[in-house]
This record gives C-alpha cells, structure tokens and sequence, in this order.
C-alpha cells in the first residue's frame, strides 16, 4: 500500500499504483482499503472494465445492505454510460431491486434504459438499414444516423453568402 500510495501522490504515476495495489490484492483480496483505492484510481485512469470487476470484488465484500445497493447502482451505471452495455445495466438494476424494491433511483434507471430501447427498436423498424441498428440501443450515445430517432436534432446549416 504504501509503494503505492508513492507511485500515486508522490510521483504521479497512477499505472504504477495500480499495479501495486493489484499484486496487494492477490496477496489480501478480502482487504477493503485496497479495493477503494483501486476504485479511486481505475475512475480517474478511465478503466471501466477494470473499475467493473473490482466493484464486483467490493460487492462481494459488502456488509450492509446499503453498501451492496450502492455497489450494484455503481455498477448498472458503469454499464449503462461507460461500457455502453443496456443489458447488463438492466441485471444489475434488477439485482438491487431484488434487494431493495422501491429504490427510487433503480427504478428510473430501468425506466430510462427500456425507453431508450423502444426509441431504437422502433428507429430500427422504419429505417433498418442505419449503421446503427447493428450495434444495437445504447444508453448513452446516439446514432449517427440524421434518419434515425435517436440521432441528436441536428441545427439546420446557414447558407452561405453569395
């Protein structure tokens, strides 16, 4: 911990941390202040999968109900806007709503991510040739497509002077 407490603060060398900080947690994986460092740093690195995974490892950990709800919100999200991934936002909501199943915000999650999904399902009825119809409904991003009902309102272009 210390190494990479060093690497982080003292050198600005993040990568470094984590693989400190990785190797700890092979040698104590029940050790909690090593899974919120790795938390902290794979949040400021951008390393969704990575953050994923040990958000799993924090779940398994988790002594409250309150903390496993709060774990398994943090992680529909990440798959909702980061990894772009709707079904697998959709399981871990469902997994805090079978804890905890009038969690207000899980709910508007569900709400959200299946709206999302009839707007592409019905873009993709009418136009089913669009690129991005074969990626399947994202959460986050919109289709490229100016036909498509996910795409953002485009502003209309001036004309040019003559």
């Amino acid at each position: 911990m210390q190494a990479a407490d060093r690497f982080e603060n003292n050198l600005s060398q993040a990568r470094e941390a984590i693989d400190c900080l990785r190797e700890a947690a092979t040698i104590k994986p029940a050790e909690r202040s090593v899974l919120v460092a790795l938390d902290r740093l794979f949040r400021s690195e951008q390393m969704w999968s990575d953050l994923l995974e040990n958000l799993r490892a924090e779940v398994t950990l988790a002594e409250t109900l309150a903390d496993r709800v709060r774990l398994r919100k943090e992680i529909g999200a990440l798959h909702a806007k980061r990894l772009e991934d709707p079904n697998a936002a959709l399981e871990a909501y469902k997994s805090v709503l079978d804890e905890s199943a009038d969690d207000a915000e899980a709910v508007a999650a569900v709400t959200h991510i299946g709206e999302t999904a009839k707007d592409f399902e019905s873009c993709c009825r009418r136009h089913p040739r669009n690129r991005c119809c074969a990626k399947g409904p994202s959460t986050t991003s919109s289709c490229k497509s100016s036909r498509c009902a996910l795409a953002p309102k485009a502003i209309p272009p001036t004309r040019a002077r003559r």
